[in-house]
This record gives C-alpha cells, sequence and structure tokens, in this order.
C-alpha cells in the first residue's frame, strides 16, 4: 500500500512536471526535482521489498507450523451466511452434475445425439 501511495504522490506528479519538459525547457531547479524522483523511486522499492520479504517470511514460517491456519470454528467462518469456500464449491459442483446429470437424460429421452 505504501508503494502506491509513493507512486501515487510522489513519482506520478514529478513525472508530470518531466513530460512538460519534452515542450519547455527544464526549470534552472531540474536537479532537485529529478533527485525528489529517485528519492521517491528509492522509498517506493524499498517498501515493496519489505512487503515482499515479509510475505516470504510469513509463508515460510505458516509452512514450517508455526503460524497455526484460521480455524474452522470461528464465527466468521461457521456463520450461515459466510459458508466454508469448500462448502461453496462442494455445493456448486452437485449442482452443475445434477444439471449435466437431466441434461443428458432430457437428450436421451429426446434421441438428441451429442
Amino acid at each position: 500500500m505504501s508503494s502506491f501511495l509513493i507512486t501515487r504522490f510522489g513519482n506520478v506528479p514529478i513525472n508530470g512536471r518531466i513530460k512538460q519538459w519534452a515542450a519547455t525547457a527544464p526549470p534552472p531547479d531540474h536537479a532537485e526535482i529529478l533527485r525528489r524522483w529517485e528519492l521517491c523511486n528509492d522509498a517506493r522499492t524499498a517498501t515493496a521489498g519489505l512487503a515482499f520479504g515479509l510475505l516470504i517470511a510469513l509463508t515460510l514460517r505458516r509452512s514450517s507450523g508455526d503460524i497455526a491456519p484460521h480455524a474452522p470454528s470461528s464465527p466468521a467462518f461457521t456463520s450461515p451466511r459466510f459458508p466454508l469456500a469448500s462448502e461453496v464449491i462442494s455445493k456448486a459442483r452437485s449442482s452443475s452434475t445434477s444439471f449435466v446429470n437431466k441434461r443428458r437424460a432430457t437428450d436421451r429421452r429426446c434421441g438428441a445425439d451429442h
């Protein structure tokens, strides 16, 4: 998120100013503008690298068993309004299978060839 914010409010406005230089001459303080852009770019790269490193560390930690996955007994996972993804997939597969079976039976009765 921080990388996005740095890009949106740091690099992008400076990029807009730099694009204007193609039509006009660079301003007298262009070196300072480029230095600010490089500073924003370095901060953006550092935050993206930190986020990636954190993601890798958490993934490795979870795969080693140090972090327990969400327990199905938590209220958010057992609520009838929020069924588990596996239950939703299972229901979708069974309804899809029953639809296909009904369609095949209808096709056989009507003599349709597939």
